[in-house]
């Protein structure tokens, strides 16, 4: 397996520094693996954009609240709570965060939405509780 770029290993160290738990960072790095594999052009902006977005330290919060979550039940109300933080926080689909047809866009936006399926059930609860309210599948 060729070797990270070093911005990428750069989010992950910022995930670990901030207590985020090695489960959590090893999913976030095998996701940028399977995004860069098939978009590198695209995944690069990409990381540039989490760097920017990891400078927040509320948004490093959402990271720990997520690792927290991976133990969670799928029914537990924390979740809906989370989904509505993530949301207020973070730009799911903002446009010009990623200089890109429309049609490579919409695929790696299905792609990213769908990762991470085979989760824990609390991340899958919280993936539907974001769909539903960003009406995206």
């Amino acid at each position: 397996m060729p070797a990270l770029p070093h911005a990428l290993t750069n989010l992950l160290d910022v995930l670990r520094r901030a207590g985020v738990g090695e489960r959590t960072v090893r999913y976030e790095r095998d996701g940028w693996i399977m995004l860069r594999t098939l978009y590198p052009e695209e995944a690069e902006q990409l990381i540039a954009v989490k760097a920017r977005l990891l400078a927040d330290p509320q948004v490093v919060w959402l990271y720990r609240r997520l690792d927290e979550a991976y133990d969670w039940e799928p029914d537990d109300g924390r979740i809906e709570d989370l989904a509505m933080e993530i949301l207020t926080r973070i730009p799911v689909s903002s446009p010009g965060v990623l200089e890109t047809g429309d049609r490579t866009r919409s695929r790696m936006l299905a792609l990213v939405s769908s990762y991470g399926d085979d989760g824990p059930p609390s991340w899958s609860a919280l993936r539907r509780r974001i769909r539903a309210r960003t009406g995206r599948p």
